[in-house]
């Protein structure tokens, strides 16, 4: 069984909240899209611009959809790091540029020091966040990435596909404050479980 990466997850969502359904299933898992209007990504990617991802990896396609949208953009020195746990403040960003493309067909975000206050700050304002986050830079886990994508995005990119029921993920409940984000993203396609039980390990790192 292979990890999945954060970048899996960043281009799953992607997949369901900006690419047209035809577009999507050739690039990830198949899930729904909003009709309103299409989202083209903001810039090209290039093969090979990543040294530590090659075109014949798993996820290099995942790269391609996160960096072509803007969600993602590596750590610099040429390298995407691929296995890097991803922090709170980089969700924050994906959640927030996610939000504002599928509500206006843009994402016009100022360049900031820190460089994640503009998306912090857009977050809090559109209620991805109660309040700003006091340690940005720790790791997201995956119940609160989960719930960041889920307050992010309009119920039209949330759409079922798949047929989850209540109390079908092991080791999540509804009861869970975090229950309703997670069995909404599996329900949409863009979250589908970490073995073949179907648990979410919510606790852990993205």
């Amino acid at each position: 069984m292979f990890k999945r990466l954060a970048v899996f997850f960043v281009a799953a969502v992607a997949a369901a909240a900006l690419i047209p359904p035809a577009r999507a299933a050739a690039k990830t898992e198949e899930t729904a899209a909003p009709e309103a209007f299409e989202i083209v990504s903001v810039r090209a990617y290039t093969t090979g611009q990543f040294q530590d991802v090659s075109y014949t990896d798993w996820y290099a396609m995942s790269v391609q959809i996160a960096y072509e949208f803007a969600l993602m953009d590596g750590r610099g020195g040429g390298r995407f790091a691929p296995d890097g746990v991803m922090s709170v403040a980089e969700a924050a960003k994906v959640a927030s540029i996610l939000s504002s493309l599928t509500r206006t067909g843009k994402a016009d975000f100022p360049a900031a020091d820190p460089w994640y206050k503009p998306y912090i700050d857009y977050a809090v304002e559109s209620g991805i966040f109660s309040a700003a986050p006091q340690q940005p830079g720790l790791a997201v886990t995956r119940a609160a990435f989960a719930e960041m994508i889920y307050r992010a995005l309009p119920a039209s990119c949330l759409a079922p596909v798949n047929a989850v029921a209540d109390g079908a993920i092991p080791d999540v409940s509804l009861d869970d404050a975090y229950g309703p984000a997670v069995y909404a993203l599996y329900r949409a396609g863009v979250f589908t479980g970490r073995d073949e039980f179907g648990r979410f390990d919510p606790h852990a790192p993205l």
